[in-house]
């Protein structure tokens, strides 16, 4: 379960490392470049990756505006020339459309082929100096890197095609949140050394630094020590856990149908409403063609065995477990309040934060994403007295937080917290019925000062 040629470790299997090759042999020549030409040439990439952003927040959003430079104009405006479709100079040059789509349309777009290039430079200089690892610890090598950078810039581009269209209609398409579950359970399956590592010290393990896969813990049985024998359970490479893998993808696939269900009939009208609804309005394409990828992948990885199966099994269990804990807080808090608190968006929106990042990092992401929206509701409330919140973005800022500041914050306090074993869950349980409690509270608290 250790990724390969880390140092401080110890070797590898053959077998495994030959696997590697190809992908080592690609960074190799990579890295034969200048540090500083990389950067430019994955800014360069990083640019066109940006004009992709913008064509899939205007195409993939639920109503559409005709804002992407490659669709003919709306009507009654000029047509559109080929350097319309150019990086940056195009959105200045659609300045002339504001009076169709609004005054200042094109800064965002040009702000975003501006800036997302900036940050894959500067997350790719960040990551491969070693910014994931403590400062006196191990630093994995320039592979494991480049496969850490790659599967966290491809979850940043996705989130900022979610975070903008839940900006503008407070809903997220499954177009990304479904084929990126897949994209990311794909590509950690392919490279398990892309997970988040976790470096644990002396004091719990009898070696003077350890380097596990973060995620590769499907059972939070940390007693013996973090990265020792509890931290993968045998079970978890037999075929029960396949077994389980399969399941879990299988509810996701219930879970991200697009259906109506209603209890007011009974269960066994419920179900029969559900799915005549998938039927009649043919919802099932796309989350049933995902899930048949992701069980064709598990299949694969299990057949692979070794790190393969342990890294998609741990993929698996954070989809399950971040989709899952979002439900149940979405759940409890729609029940306390009386109206939908979240939507199924962020649902989903969190199984696939919880594939490429794992199951601890995305109950990590939920936790700080409140004080990431606290800060910006207040300001969005100043300029716009808008009370409403897209809870997405803000979920997608707490993950790009705890990616950039993963160093500081989980070797300063959180994977003491992780040590905890079965208490971190019971105390999330009680952490659960509390927010239920306290909801309801203050909805009874609201409608009594209504009442008056």
């Amino acid at each position: 379960m250790w990724p390969p040629r880390v140092t401080a470790t110890g070797p590898t299997a053959p077998e495994d490392n030959a696997r590697m090759n190809a992908w080592n042999h690609l960074i190799d020549l990579w890295c034969q470049l200048p540090l500083v030409w990389r950067a430019s040439l994955l800014a360069v990439v990083g640019l066109l990756g940006a004009q992709q952003i913008n064509r899939a927040i205007d195409r993939l959003a639920y109503r559409p505006r005709g804002r992407d430079p490659w669709l003919p104009a709306p009507e009654g405006l000029p047509s559109r020339k080929w350097s319309d479709r150019l990086p940056l100079w195009g959105w200045w040059s659609l300045r002339r459309e504001s009076s169709f789509h609004g005054r200042w349309f094109w800064l965002r777009p040009l702000l975003i082929e501006l800036l997302f290039p900036v940050a894959v430079a500067g997350l790719y200089l960040f990551e491969v100096r070693g910014g994931l690892y403590p400062v006196h610890g191990p630093v994995a090598s320039v592979d494991v890197l480049h496969a850490q950078f790659a599967l966290h810039a491809l979850l940043i581009a996705l989130m900022t095609v979610a975070t903008f269209i839940d900006f503008d209609e407070q809903t997220i398409p499954d177009e990304v949140t479904l084929l990126g579950t897949v994209a990311g359970l794909s590509w950690v399956s392919l490279l398990p050394v892309s997970l988040l590592p976790t470096i644990v010290s002396v004091g719990y393990v009898p070696y003077a630094h350890h380097v596990v896969l973060t995620t590769a813990t499907y059972q939070p049985e940390w007693k013996a020590g973090l990265g020792g024998p509890q931290s993968w359970p045998p079970w978890c490479d037999t075929s029960s856990a396949l077994v389980v893998a399969l399941v879990c993808i299988f509810a996701w696939w219930l879970a991200a149908l697009p259906k109506v269900w209603t209890m007011r009939r009974g269960i066994g009208r419920a179900f029969q409403f559900a799915a005549a609804s998938v039927v009649r309005y043919r919802t099932w394409r796309l989350p049933s063609f995902s899930a048949l990828v992701m069980a064709m992948v598990a299949l694969i990885a299990y057949g692979r065995g070794g790190w393969y199966w342990q890294a998609c099994f741990s993929s698996v269990i954070g989809m399950v477990a971040a989709g899952g804990f979002t439900w149940t807080i979405r759940l409890v808090a729609s029940h306390a309040l009386a109206t939908e608190a979240l939507g199924f968006g962020d649902v989903t929106l969190m199984a696939m934060i919880g594939a490429f990042l794992g199951w601890q990092t995305s109950l990590l992401v939920f936790g700080l994403a409140p004080m990431t929206a606290l800060l910006i509701a207040v300001l969005q409330w100043i300029l716009t007295r808008r009370h409403d919140i897209a809870f997405g973005p803000y979920l997608c800022l707490a993950a790009v937080v705890w990616i950039v500041a993963w160093q500081r914050l989980w070797y300063g306090w959180a994977v003491t917290a992780f040590a905890m074993g079965w208490i971190l869950l019971a105390v999330l349980a009680l952490s659960v019925i509390m927010l239920g409690t306290l909801l309801w509270i203050w909805q009874m608290i609201k409608s009594l000062a209504g009442g008056r």
